[in-house]
């Protein structure tokens, strides 16, 4: 992934994202309600990737005693997240390199921000360096079949990849493994928009800044008439009502830091 045309795509998008994140609000829905059940009462809670902060309340709601600290790449994203509510504590990083002191965090909450990774591995160990013991990291992530549609329409017009590329749910469970965090468990499940139109679903990844920012990816323009080929190929996934399905493979995670010893 190039990281700062990431950042530039996400913070181009700040103002848009809150109303067109209708995939990435479901999928926080459903990350925040694997917390049912978990013995968790953080005093800091870190929600890494927290973008304009949709997460926040929610999160307050459960642990209204806790610390709350929104972290993102994007400094428009929390720029926006400032507006919303200036009693955050905002800061601008990368998952791979989180600038807390070890054992600073209970409960690391990311939702819809790994598949942004170069480097899932060094996030997953530095999610264990911040946790303190019985320490908590919950975070979801998109597999392989996400945008599988998008991905097979494009691939008629263009050779290079217009699609991300994701890790596969066993990937993400041997990186876990080998990170030292214990009892994790890694679920996935397919979630299907559908969407009015092809355009809408372009239009929808861009307003929530979920461009293909590989540094592999085509550098040629997609021109009308490219998109219009891309658009007659989607016809394959039409309903019988007219609507257009796009799939989301979703990976939902969750870890325990280890607890201390003696």
């Amino acid at each position: 992934m190039n990281k700062p045309a990431v950042a530039a795509a996400f913070g181009a998008a700040a103002a848009s994202y809150d109303a067109a994140a209708e995939v990435q609000e479901e999928i926080r829905k459903r990350l925040l309600a694997r917390l049912d059940g978990l013995s968790v009462a953080p005093d800091a809670l870190l929600d890494l990737g927290g973008g304009t902060g949709l997460a926040r309340k929610a999160l307050l709601e459960r642990y209204p005693a806790s610390h709350y600290i929104n972290a993102d790449l994007s400094e428009e994203m929390l720029r926006f997240a400032q507006t919303m509510d200036a009693a955050s504590d905002l800061v601008c990083t990368d998952a791979e390199f989180l600038p807390f002191s070890g054992s600073s965090v209970d409960l690391v909450f990311s939702a819809s921000t790994f598949q942004w990774l170069n480097d899932l591995e060094a996030a997953l160990l530095e999610c264990k360096r911040v946790l303190r013991p019985q320490g908590l990291l919950l975070f979801s992530t998109f597999g392989p079949d996400t945008l599988k549609e998008l991905r097979s329409s494009f691939a008629v017009v263009d050779p290079y990849p217009r699609v991300n590329p994701f890790l596969a749910r066993q990937e993400v469970s041997d990186l876990l493994e080998k990170s030292g965090l214990s009892q994790a468990r890694v679920e996935s499940e397919v979630i299907q928009i559908e969407y009015a139109s092809p355009r809408q679903l372009l239009r929808s990844l861009k307003e929530t800044g979920a461009t293909n920012q590989l540094g592999e990816r085509s550098r040629g323009l997609l021109t009308p008439r490219r998109l219009q080929a891309v658009v007659s190929e989607y016809e394959a996934y039409k309903t019988s009502e007219g609507r257009y399905i796009a799939s989301y493979e979703v990976i939902y995670a969750f870890a325990w830091q280890q607890a201390a010893e003696g």
